[in-house]
């Protein structure tokens, strides 16, 4: 199972909508792509944001823009060339 590491910046107040994306979008990997997620949340007084493999990517998207964006960087290391489209069709039947 592959890992990825990603780092969430939150406001510390108020942050329940923000943490419920989270929760889905590292739920979603693990479940639905297979992949081991370590989540670190700091907070912040900016923007709500994640980075991921270098990316960051603001939580006012939508959660399927955000796995997308994810597993993006992410098809570079699977071997499955249908990588993309499968998850892409798992986010779309899901909601």
């Amino acid at each position: 199972m592959k890992m990825l590491t990603l780092i969430a910046f939150v406001p510390p107040h108020d942050n329940k909508e923000f943490m419920r994306k989270l929760w889905s979008i590292t739920s979603y990997l693990k479940n639905e792509v297979g992949i081991k997620v370590n989540l670190v949340v700091l907070g912040t007084n900016e923007e709500p944001r994640i980075i991921a493999m270098d990316e960051v990517i603001s939580l006012y998207r939508d959660i399927e823009e955000i796995v997308m964006r994810i597993t993006s960087k992410l098809s570079y290391d699977v071997a499955d060339k249908e990588f993309l489209s499968k998850v892409a069709a798992g986010i779309t039947t899901k909601s």
